[in-house]
């Protein structure tokens, strides 16, 4: 799996998943395009912790041990390399990222049992 279209997958996730701030963050595009800044957007420091944020790898959702529609994280995002595994196996177009499962269930644009987790855009 090529690494660079992965991570550009889940910053577009990333990127859309700010709704539980009160202040509105300037698209990842351009946070990242200033060549002054260092920081390169990683799994285990943005996408886990937005996942712990969003409550998705809990115990009443897809952190359980069995997890949940067939979608399985470690609790609380203690296992990063099972996590990387579950979320990039199917549920990520590297073609259409907008289309990912990643981000059409917690959007609900597709049936999501958890309901809506955070609106496109926001």
């Amino acid at each position: 799996m090529d690494c660079t279209k992965f991570f550009l997958s889940l910053t577009v996730f990333v990127a859309m998943t700010n709704h539980a701030s009160s202040q509105t963050l300037a698209p990842v595009t351009q946070r990242f395009a200033s060549s002054r800044i260092q920081e390169t957007p990683g799994f285990q420091k943005h996408v886990m912790t937005l996942m712990g944020r969003l409550g998705c790898n809990g115990r009443a959702c897809h952190g359980s041990f069995q997890g949940r529609g067939g979608f399985r994280l470690s609790l609380f995002g203690y296992d990063f390399k099972s996590d990387h595994a579950e979320i990039s196996d199917g549920r990520i177009d590297l073609d259409k990222p907008a289309e990912s499962l990643i981000l059409a269930k917690p959007t609900d644009a597709d049936a999501h049992e958890g309901g809506l987790r955070y609106s496109k855009g926001s």
